[in-house]
């Protein structure tokens, strides 16, 4: 699994947007991700990415909230320590690097299952849905 910027994005976006132990908001996230890289994440950067972020233990959902875990809290910690000022940029391009050598070796998750992407109109608005199946052992 190769992690993309999105990726190191969006788990900053979680990190900086985390309301103590109760974890951070949808609203809070997207509000953080603006601040960091002034634009807004698309569904499927989000979809993608909490999804690869959950698989390797990185993040985790609690209460419709998402939280960052004590595996990455760890590793920032080392990083930044108790730093009043750091550049998110930079910070993201960091976080993007310790995926990618951390975690890439992990088995790639369209290895293990096949993705499937449809686009239905609901109320007027185009929505792409993702879905995902086990790919049958006999290739």
């Amino acid at each position: 699994m190769t992690f993309q910027y999105s990726d190191a994005w969006l788990l900053e976006s979680i990190k900086l947007s985390e309301d103590g132990a109760e974890g951070a908001t949808l609203t809070k996230i997207i509000q953080t991700a603006d601040y960091i890289n002034h634009a807004i994440m698309t569904n499927l950067e989000f979809a993608t990415g909490t999804r690869k972020l959950k698989s390797v233990g990185l993040i985790v959902v609690k209460d419709k909230r998402l939280q960052t875990t004590d595996k990455f809290n760890e590793w920032w910690i080392r990083k930044y320590g108790q730093k009043k000022r750091i550049s998110v940029l930079k910070a993201m391009e960091e976080i993007e690097t310790y995926l990618n050598q951390n975690y890439r070796a992990m088995r790639s998750h369209r290895q293990k299952y096949k993705l499937k992407l449809r686009t239905r109109t609901w109320t007027g608005r185009k929505l792409t849905i993702i879905s995902y199946f086990k790919a049958s052992s006999n290739r």
